[in-house]
């Protein structure tokens, strides 16, 4: 597959043969389709059908022309899952399956405002943490836009609600959460978004509380807040702030991010807890050391 990716006779060509032109001139023809579309007055429904079928023109070509997947036609094309470039319709015909992260990913593309790197950390740390803690409200802290806690609603569906809570949710959240809901209809009204500090919000011991990269001595409130309610935690720290962020004397022996995160699993435990310590792929983000506790009860 390599070798043919750097046969640009076969990408393109004088002859017009080559593989680009043909993806160029799909993209034209939609272009075009959708200039006359718009000419007339449309319905809601004429709408969507026609957008359907755009979706499905894209992905059947990108399938044919674009993928890259093994043994499937095509060149490959590099996709890093770490990039913070938004998802939107373009990059449907890279998810084309039908399973549930690929079909998550398609929603995703249809809200088109969430970074690419996003969706991938919201999909590697909640299946990890729905492998050891299922049912319970999700608590999503410093939440954002909330993917986290939808998919951990929709890989454990024993758990009847989530919050998501930051102190500015983005404006575009309540778009991810529609291209959700029409995907998994079974989800409205359960995810609940509140703009507040989590030190106003309150948590039950039959919680699992989640933050993904909550930044510098974020992560230490919501392991705190949720040691307080004797409730099940998981973080994914970032930015680790060596002036707020308590490191011992480790650092000597281990660089400092390092050294924070062993002794927040090493509280953790004194407070009681059992602790995981996992990670997700750094290719993702390098920033990537999961942490898991749960009351030993």
């Amino acid at each position: 597959m390599a070798k043919e990716y750097l046969d640009l006779t076969k990408l393109d060509n004088a002859a017009g043969t080559g593989w680009l032109p043909t993806l160029l001139a799909t993209e034209q023809d939609l272009f075009k389709q959708t200039a006359d579309f718009l000419e007339k007055p449309a319905v809601p429904s004429e709408m969507a059908a026609f957008q359907k079928a755009a979706a499905e023109r894209v992905l059947a070509t990108l399938k044919k022309y674009g993928g890259a997947r093994s043994g499937q036609e095509g060149f490959a094309v590099a996709f890093s899952p770490s990039s913070r470039g938004r998802l939107t319709d373009r990059d449907l015909g890279r998810f084309p399956d039908d399973t549930l992260f690929h079909r998550l990913a398609r929603a995703v593309c249809h809200a088109g405002c969430l970074p690419r790197k996003e969706l991938y950390e919201a999909w590697e740390m909640g299946r990890r943490v729905r492998r050891l803690f299922r049912g319970g409200r999700v608590v999503d802290l410093g939440g954002g836009h909330g993917l986290l806690a939808q998919v951990m609603l929709l890989l454990d569906d024993s758990s009847t609600s989530a919050l998501v809570v930051d102190k500015a949710l983005p404006p575009s959240s309540a778009r991810v959460h529609d291209a959700l809901v029409d995907a998994w209809p079974r989800i409205s009204g359960r995810i609940a978004f509140v703009a507040s500090g989590l030190e106003d919000v309150e948590i039950q011991a039959a919680d699992v509380v989640v933050s993904s990269h909550a930044c510098g001595n974020l992560t230490d409130q919501v392991l705190d807040r949720a040691v307080a309610a004797g409730a099940r935690v998981a973080v994914l720290p970032c930015c680790h702030d060596t002036v707020t962020c308590e490191s011992g004397e480790l650092s000597g022996w281990i660089d400092r991010p390092l050294a924070i995160d062993i002794l927040r699993a090493v509280r953790l435990e004194q407070q009681g807890y059992r602790i995981w310590t996992q990670t997700i792929p750094a290719s993702i983000t390098p920033k990537n050391r999961l942490l898991l506790g749960a009351p030993m009860r």
